[in-house]
C-alpha cells in the first residue's frame, strides 16, 4: 500500500529538477489532437511533449539532442498513473510529437537520449540552440 501511495504522490508532483534518459515519439497528429482535447495551442512551440507526471502538465520544456537545445515544447500530456513506474523504471522520461522526432531523425528508429530542461532552468549560451 505504501508503494501504491508513494508511486501516486510522484506522479501526480512536478518535478524537481531537470530529466535525462530517454525520448520516444507519438504518432503522427496525435499530440495536436490531445493539446486540442484539454483546449491548449501549440502555436509558438516547437511542439509538444507528453512528460512521466501529471504535475508537469502546462509547464514548458526545452529539449537537448546531442548538445543541442530546441524548443521551447508545451507539455500537453502525462502518462497514465498506471503507466508511470514501468516508463520511469525503463529510463524514458519524454515523448514528443511525430513531427519532432524526425527533424532529429528518430522516427521509426528511437528511443534516443535526450535532456529535458525546464523552462527556467534553461540557457544557450554556450550551447548550439534553436526555436
Amino acid at each position: 500500500m505504501a508503494t501504491v501511495l508513494a508511486v501516486a504522490l510522484a506522479w501526480s508532483s512536478r518535478s524537481s529538477g531537470n530529466l535525462e534518459g530517454q525520448a520516444t515519439y507519438y504518432s503522427p497528429t496525435l499530440m495536436q489532437q490531445v493539446a486540442e482535447s484539454r483546449g491548449l495551442s501549440l502555436e509558438g512551440y516547437a511542439g509538444g511533449v507528453a512528460l512521466n507526471r501529471r504535475g508537469d502538465l502546462g509547464r514548458v520544456v526545452w529539449l537537448e539532442f546531442d548538445g543541442v537545445i530546441a524548443g521551447p515544447f508545451l507539455t500537453v500530456d502525462c502518462v497514465q498513473e498506471r503507466h508511470y513506474q514501468e516508463r520511469e523504471d525503463q529510463g524514458r522520461v519524454v515523448e514528443v510529437d511525430a513531427e519532432t522526432a524526425q527533424r532529429q531523425g528518430f522516427y521509426g528508429v528511437g528511443p534516443v537520449s535526450v535532456k529535458v530542461w525546464f523552462d527556467d532552468a534553461v540557457s544557450c549560451t554556450g550551447i548550439p540552440c534553436f526555436k
